[in-house]
This record gives C-alpha cells, structure tokens and sequence, in this order.
C-alpha cells in the first residue's frame, strides 16, 4: 500500500480528539474503500510513539497515537 511520493503530492492533517484517532484512520479506510476513492487517497496513517510511565514504582510503555494523515495523490 505504500507508495513512493513525488514532489507535488499533499499531505493533509486531520484533527481528532483525543483517544479516538485509530477510530478516525478506520472511518477513513472504510470511507475509501465504499467511495472508491483509491486514487485520490492511497494512504491514512496514525502514527505511534513509545511511552513509558511510572505509577505506583511500576513501570509500563505503550504506544500512544499522535497525529493522522490522509495522502492523496497529485
């Protein structure tokens, strides 16, 4: 699915809430794939960081969603 991008392709950003961003890149997807909408956006991506927090002198990671693209072609 990924594709190598030229020069005049745009990216976008999408502002969501909060904890509802892998929601959004699926709402997304499933928009893409019912609208046919292949060759205008080809690929939605969230991606992650790696967190790692201390609570009660335990330590755990996750990751943790930052901002979602959508990539339409030029």
């Amino acid at each position: 699915m990924a594709q190598t991008l030229a020069g005049k392709d745009q990216w976008f950003v999408v502002h969501v809430l909060s904890g509802q961003e892998n929601k959004v890149k699926e709402n997304i997807d499933k928009r893409v794939k019912t609208e046919e909408m292949g060759d205008l956006i080809y690929e939605v991506l969230v991606p992650t960081e790696r967190v790692s927090e201390i609570k009660k002198g335990k330590k755990s990671s996750s990751d943790a969603p930052g901002i979602s693209f959508a990539i339409p072609p030029a």
